[in-house]
């Protein structure tokens, strides 16, 4: 389906008004206003067909993000996220009462659009309430971990299961200089690009145990769960446990993943393993294994990705991975590429 004008016109504006406000000498003071920038530009060659060696560049994302504290309380953030959209299938009840599934293709165009967008209150120097298109509880947080979201997702959201954004009410608290720190939400549960299209809403909390993190390495050990609420007798629901470590020779985070959904289980496995040389190289390495439901042979996947990732310059990182995803019902038909890309911010 393709961005209305109308939409497409908003994003216009918002960009212009942005760059208005940081031209503007109120907004010259950077303890005004914040403003940070990101981009992720790669070379893709898919080895899955050698006789085809389809190949392209790409501009995978590039985010514009602006702060504002309003007073020691109140806090906003608008980011705008570019990239492509997604084709989708929908389904609906026709005149004759048969449901009819529908795929839509997307415009293949890089659009911008609305990824965070929140208004949020200093209850305490702890805790942060926010209202709005925020963070999901586990998803950033296990991707300052991992610390290479610019060449993979974090487990948990590479199945699907969760993205990175979504729109509710989220409360966030971060307690002993770290060590104990938490996040609970009640979200629409289709995530910030969709808009709510049922009565359900998604509840879920995260609570961390860090012993090390007032010190110069991480081991955050976590449980994170949700639920679906106010909507369907037999709500989707998940648990996740996860242990990682973090200092500047490595970083390690192992994700356990199970779902609830009609009487069947699902669970998976995630492994991030991430071995540096300081100040030379990064060696980022994940092997994800996800079987949406145990009681069905054929239906899960294994992928792996491995490669070398180098800060060249301030906010400025290059990487080649190879990935690799194996089906279970077809281990013939492996699908599989390598990647350079170039992550820059300002």
């Amino acid at each position: 389906m393709a961005t209305a004008p109308w939409s497409r016109g908003l994003v216009v504006a918002l960009l212009a008004s942005t760059s208005q406000l940081l031209s503007a000498p109120a907004f010259a003071n950077d303890d005004a206003v914040k403003v940070s920038g990101k981009m992720w530009v790669s070379y893709s060659l898919d080895l899955t067909d050698s006789e085809a060696m389809a190949n392209e560049f790409d501009v995978d994302r590039a985010y514009l993000t602006v702060k504002k504290n309003i007073g020691d309380k109140v806090t906003t953030r608008l980011t705008l996220d570019v990239g492509r959209d997604k084709d989708q299938t929908t389904s609906f009840v026709d005149s004759m009462g048969t449901e009819v599934e529908l795929d839509t293709p997307q415009d293949p165009r890089l659009h911008a659009f609305v990824k965070y967008a929140y208004v949020g209150w200093k209850a305490s120097e702890e805790v942060e309430l926010r209202l709005g298109s925020a963070q999901t509880p586990y998803v950033s947080f296990a991707g300052k971990i991992w610390g290479h979201r610019f060449l993979s997702k974090v487990f948990i959201a590479s199945v699907g299961l969760q993205g990175g954004a979504d729109l509710g009410v989220h409360a966030l608290g971060d307690h002993a200089e770290g060590q104990v720190s938490w996040q609970a939400a009640i979200m629409n549960g289709g995530g910030h690009k969709k808009a709510e299209d049922d009565l359900a809403k998604r509840a879920q909390l995260r609570v961390t145990i860090d012993p090390l993190a007032d010190g110069g390495s991480r081991l955050p050990i976590t449980l994170y769960g949700g639920t679906e609420v106010g909507g369907p007798d037999d709500p989707q629901s998940f648990g996740l446990g996860s242990v990682g470590f973090k200092s500047d020779m490595v970083a390690v985070l192992v994700d356990y993943l199970m779902v609830f959904e009609s009487g069947s289980t699902g669970q998976g496995v995630g492994l991030a393993l991430v071995p540096s040389i300081p100040d030379i190289v990064d060696i980022p390495v994940r092997v994800d294994w996800y079987d949406p439901n145990t009681d069905t042979d054929g239906d899960s996947a294994s992928r792996v990705l491995a490669g070398l990732s180098r800060t060249v310059a301030k906010k400025v990182r290059v990487a080649g991975v190879y990935e690799r995803t194996t089906p279970e019902d077809a281990p013939d038909l492996v699908e599989h590429g390598v990647v350079a890309r170039v992550e820059a911010g300002f």
